[in-house]
């Protein structure tokens, strides 16, 4: 199996990304520096797949196999490359304090679980996710501000309540299209 070099693409967006493809990570950069001229991204990648192919016939210093060799060896002892889609939130395990609110980075977010409850908090760029029992029980815009208060009214209000037997509902107060107990206190 022979190893790849670095690879220039340009996605959807219009974005260059450059991504290594190879055991070649330490002597690749070398090729980059200075900058290369080349009249697109093919004429780049090929550049620089002839430079890393040349790198492998050179035999380093203190060593007898030449670079592509010691490569082929050490590529049997690597590990496959994650998935493409590795999730990268930022993971805790907050208590429930008595409010309803958990702690996640200097700031309080509503949860409808219990007091005393342990909940793991994902923490995304955007948002802060919290579940318990490996289902999502509440998300929230993320708060980058220090000891701020995230809540939602509908994680105070019990979903059991039977609106039908409000009052108001009887006496036409409210209409009867009102889905959640959210819509009352609008």
């Amino acid at each position: 199996m022979r190893a790849r070099c670095l690879n220039l693409s340009r996605d959807l967006r219009g974005i260059t990304t450059l991504r290594f493809r190879t055991l070649n990570e330490i002597t690749s950069p070398n090729h980059l520096v200075p900058v290369p001229h080349a009249a697109d991204l093919d004429a780049l990648n090929l550049m620089l797949m002839t430079a890393c192919r040349a790198d492998e016939a050179r035999i380093l210093d203190g060593r007898s196999e030449t670079v592509g060799a010691a490569m082929a060896i050490e590529c049997g002892h690597l590990l496959s490359c994650a998935p493409e889609g590795v999730d990268l939130a930022e993971v805790v395990f907050p208590l429930v304090d008595k409010q309803g609110c958990v702690t996640v980075k200097t700031n309080l977010y509503s949860v409808p679980a219990a007091a005393g409850s342990r909940v793991e908090a994902r923490i995304h760029p955007l948002h802060v996710e919290i579940w318990r029992a490996g289902h999502r029980i509440a998300r929230h815009e993320r708060c980058h501000g220090r000891r701020q208060h995230v809540l939602d009214l509908e994680h105070y209000l019990d979903p059991t309540f039977p609106l039908s037997r409000l009052w108001w509902h009887e006496t036409g107060g409210i209409p009867r299209e009102c889905g959640t107990p959210v819509d009352l206190w609008c």
